[in-house]
């Protein structure tokens, strides 16, 4: 039952609010308390969460990749984009075992990074 009160205190926005919680939670069960007070709550209660922007700049970089890579197949109609889009990733996993196969079992760098070692 404790659970209960637990999950409902994690997702509180107000201090006061989880305040409220947690009492229910420290009258039935203290252990509980105890266990849930064992990590920062910072890292498990909403009302604790740090809000703050902590970069100076935020970017979605997987977005613009992934917009860079399907640019010739975005204006495609919807079947023939899911179709490009398929093969696409297929020949792209491909690929990559292909030269997952190339690697033995000796070699401990990737030959993209021996290149750029060496370069240097």
């Amino acid at each position: 039952m404790w659970e209960k009160f637990a999950w409902d205190s994690t997702r509180k926005y107000k201090i006061t609010s989880f305040t409220e919680k947690i009492g229910v939670i420290v009258k039935t069960y203290q252990k509980a308390v105890d266990w849930l007070d064992s990590e920062e709550k910072s890292w498990w209660a909403r009302a604790y969460f740090d809000h703050t922007c902590n970069y100076d700049e935020i970017t979605n970089n997987f977005s613009e990749s992934f917009n860079s890579w399907i640019l010739k197949m975005r204006y495609k109609p919807l079947v023939q984009f899911v179709d490009m889009y398929n093969l696409s990733l297929v020949k792209l996993m491909y690929e990559r075992r292909m030269v997952s196969r190339e690697l033995g079992d000796d070699d401990v760098v990737v030959p993209i990074v021996l290149h750029i070692i060496k370069k240097r």
